[in-house]
């Protein structure tokens, strides 16, 4: 199914670095040579990295014009080739800025050892902390530290990352091999920011209301009845809910997708480890159990009012991350699903396209100065465009690959309008 492929790649590129996604599997695929598989979106005027360093080796050298070939594998990836709508405008926008042609390979636990045992890995590869030691030990990771002053400043610029990096994820050397995604731009004024608002609505139906202000957990529920007031099943005769929550992760998941974000609380980590308060920068130590205004007890209240709503979909409480996206896929949530351009998922008909709703402190899992410590991004070391993989590494940890990942491209996905406002072009996207 398409739209099944669109989610595949979603949760790639969100791996990559640009929006959030769960997880989930991908099918596998054996990695052949020739096949290939955060940032703070305001930083637009944060340094490029340099796109002038020498092809890797082995690679020869390529025609003006001539695009090198890059291959991204990793578990949770789909195959491009699979993909009938590959490469989107992002990618094709990414591809003519890096001179690259991009492929992507999905690994299962089976392919990726016998690339790691062959010698036959992806240019870049994406793999869990299980597998780090060895990629270490086989010396198939590239050291980035040779490159952090040249065609790497944007990997330079993620220190707090770096040394969490060097310090666990080196075999003792102190080198620095893996970048991870969703990793914060470290801004002194709003700290490590890779964003998302919980505050997601049906543009369609958000549109159809009036698009009232929504700034806390009492506005967005009204507007989130209103909206059920004019859609309340889908065309099929499914039951449509304001809101569903899987619970493959937990009670974190409750957590996540709404308390932290109304109590200006964030997660450092992919873990949901350690949580700072935003306002203070202090480190909470225990969501769960600090009193009755922790962010357990916000989200328990905020969907115990959705409840009594009949707006939260009972299915929660048993539900599977797949069985969420299938619900979303039908059109019975009036969140939606979020825009992901560089995924292609805003790019395509869809009758249940969200928007995230900008507000002061409605962010969660936002500080992240670690990322997404659970996938850990390396250049092969035994590649042939050594050099080239480290400058798509970089640009994945840019500004602007944030930026063009959640809001799309100038005059394709958005314009200015004649006072200067950037406006969709479509309506979906993000605002």
């Amino acid at each position: 199914m398409k739209r099944r492929r669109i989610a595949s790649l979603l949760m790639a590129l969100a791996i990559m670095g640009g929006t959030l996604a769960g997880c989930g599997n991908a099918d596998s695929s054996n990695a052949d040579k020739g096949a290939e598989a955060g940032g703070n979106a305001e930083s637009a005027s944060a340094e490029e990295p340099d796109q002038a360093g020498a092809d890797a080796e082995g690679a020869g050298q390529a025609d003006a014009g001539e695009r090198i070939p890059i291959t991204i594998g990793g578990m949770y990836f789909a195959n491009s080739a699979d993909l009938d709508y590959w490469p989107n405008p992002v990618m094709e926008y990414i591809q003519d800025k890096l001179n690259i042609e991009l492929t992507l390979i999905s690994y299962d636990n089976e392919t990726l050892n016998l690339a790691l045992a062959s010698d036959n890995l992806a240019d870049i590869v994406m793999i869990g902390p299980d597998t780090v030691d060895n990629v270490l030990k086989g010396g198939h990771a590239l050291a980035l530290d040779p490159y952090l002053d040249t065609i790497g400043k944007n990997i330079a610029a993620l220190e707090t990352r770096n040394e969490l990096m060097r310090k666990f994820k080196s075999d003792g050397t102190g080198s620095l091999y893996f970048r991870t995604p969703q990793t914060g731009v470290e801004d002194p004024l709003n700290g490590n920011g890779a964003h998302w608002s919980p505050y997601q609505v049906r543009w369609d139906l958000y549109q159809q209301i009036g698009g009232p202000e929504v700034y806390d957990g009492e506005t967005y529920i009204a507007a989130l009845k209103q909206m059920y007031e004019i859609y309340n099943e889908t065309p099929d005769g499914l039951p449509v809910y304001a809101k569903g929550v899987h619970s493959s992760g937990g009670v974190k998941e409750w957590v996540t997708s709404w308390g932290m974000a109304a109590i200006g609380q964030a997660t450092i980590d992919s873990g949901g480890l350690y949580v700072l308060n935003m306002r203070t920068n202090d480190l909470v130590v225990d969501i769960y159990n600090e009193g009755m205004d922790t962010a357990f007890w916000e989200s328990m209240r905020f969907y115990n009012e959705l409840y009594k709503e009949n707006l939260l979909d009972p299915d929660s409480f048993i539900m599977t991350s797949e069985d969420l996206s299938a619900k979303t896929e039908k059109g019975q949530y009036l969140s939606g699903d979020g825009p992901d351009y560089a995924a292609g998922s805003a790019n395509h008909d869809s009758r249940q396209a969200g928007v995230r709703l900008v507000n002061t402190l409605g962010w969660y899992g936002s500080v992240f100065g670690a990322g997404w410590s659970d996938k850990l991004y390396f250049a092969n070391a035994k590649g042939k465009n050594v050099e080239k993989a480290v400058e798509v590494l970089d640009y994945l940890d840019s500004p602007e690959f944030a930026r063009i990942s959640c809001c799309g491209l100038e005059g394709v996905h958005w314009e200015y309008d004649a006072d200067g406002n950037a406006v969709l072009k479509e309506e979906k996207g993000c605002m």
